[in-house]
């Protein structure tokens, strides 16, 4: 998902100016958030998705370069799974699994967009400032935890999102994305209990095979 967010403003006494050379652009913020994601070698967190009326929550798994596991607590039991060669969408309440197979280009493609390239990558198609100023604010109204948020403002039609607004906390960690779509609508994702680097298995990525579930294979593509 560009260049992060700012430093922490800086204010010396009363009424002193910080001087110009310890400012840190917004620019320059997003660079410290990408190193921080480049160097995480497996990640975790609850999610919560949210657009218009429909809410999605769940566990987030992920581990360098292309591994990841969705496991949805709503709605109950779907599960998304990549592992660097397919993807695989389990839909219980349908009895469905929807199955698309990389070539491997396309894999090593994903492989590219991993961590922290992930993030580089916005900077190519977006603009990035602060959305308000560099310096920290509550992350909802009356919270204690303090981001600085930073917004992305799309160079060309050809990216997802209009705008994407991040919440980093002062640890460079991404609490919340909020990208507007095409349609007007904004998709919100907040991200919490994060935990990095704790040697996650990659039998946790592996594929599985659900019983008593239609398959319907290469969805994204149409190829049968």
């Amino acid at each position: 998902m560009a260049r992060f967010l700012a430093f922490c403003c800086v204010l010396l006494l009363a009424g002193v100016s910080a001087p110009a050379q310890d400012i840190v652009t917004a620019q320059d913020y997003f660079g410290k958030v990408s190193t921080k994601f480049g160097a995480i070698k497996d990640y975790s967190c609850d999610f919560v998705y949210t657009r218009e009326e429909t809410v999605s929550s769940g566990k987030l798994y992920y581990k360098t370069p292309n591994l990841l596991r969705l496991n949805y607590s709503t709605p109950a039991g779907q599960v998304v799974l990549m592992d660097g060669e397919k993807l695989q969408v389990f839909i219980p309440a349908l009895s469905l699994i929807l199955e698309q197979t990389f070539a491997k280009k396309s894999a090593a493609q994903l492989e590219a967009m991993a961590g922290g390239r992930a993030l580089r990558m916005l900077q190519d198609g977006y603009d990035i400032a602060y959305l308000d100023s560099p310096l920290p604010i509550e992350l909802d109204p009356g919270s204690t935890e303090k981001v600085v948020k930073l917004k992305l403002t799309r160079r060309s039609a050809s990216e997802m999102y209009r705008e994407i607004v991040l919440s980093v906390s002062t640890d460079f960690m991404i609490r919340r994305s909020e990208g507007l779509l095409e349609d007007r609508t904004t998709a919100v994702m907040d991200y919490t209990v994060i935990r990095m680097n704790q040697n996650l298995p990659a039998s946790r990525f592996r594929e599985e095979a659900w019983p008593e579930a239609n398959v319907y294979s290469d969805f994204l593509t149409g190829d049968e």
